[in-house]
């Protein structure tokens, strides 16, 4: 009866996952061809991608910043390289946002 109970559960989130893709992809689609959306659109896309890439910076910190901290003598070298390196966009923005 227990397998009965996960197979339909399995079954059930497979088609539920498969329709939540399925709209989130035609869901852009459906105001990419107007033009009214296009920097709205554009946004959106920087936006999903700032997220995908903080989630990932999030879980790789700790892991990569604990072997390269020990190799600095206990210094958060790992954090400081980023930190720099966000500080370096934001001046490059800056310097474009400047010239043009």
């Amino acid at each position: 009866m227990l397998e009965t109970n996960v197979i339909i559960f399995q079954s059930c989130a497979i088609v539920v996952i498969m329709l939540v893709a399925a709209l989130g992809g035609w869901i852009p689609y459906m105001f990419s061809n107007n033009k009214k959306f296009d920097s709205i659109m554009s946004n959106l896309n920087c936006a999903s991608g700032g997220v995908l890439m903080g989630v990932s910076l999030l879980h790789i910190f700790p892991e990569t910043g604990e072997t390269l901290n020990e190799k600095a003598g206990g210094f958060p070298l790992s954090y400081c390289i980023t930190f720099i390196g966000i500080i370096l966009m934001v001046v490059q923005w800056w310097a474009l946002e400047m010239l043009f």
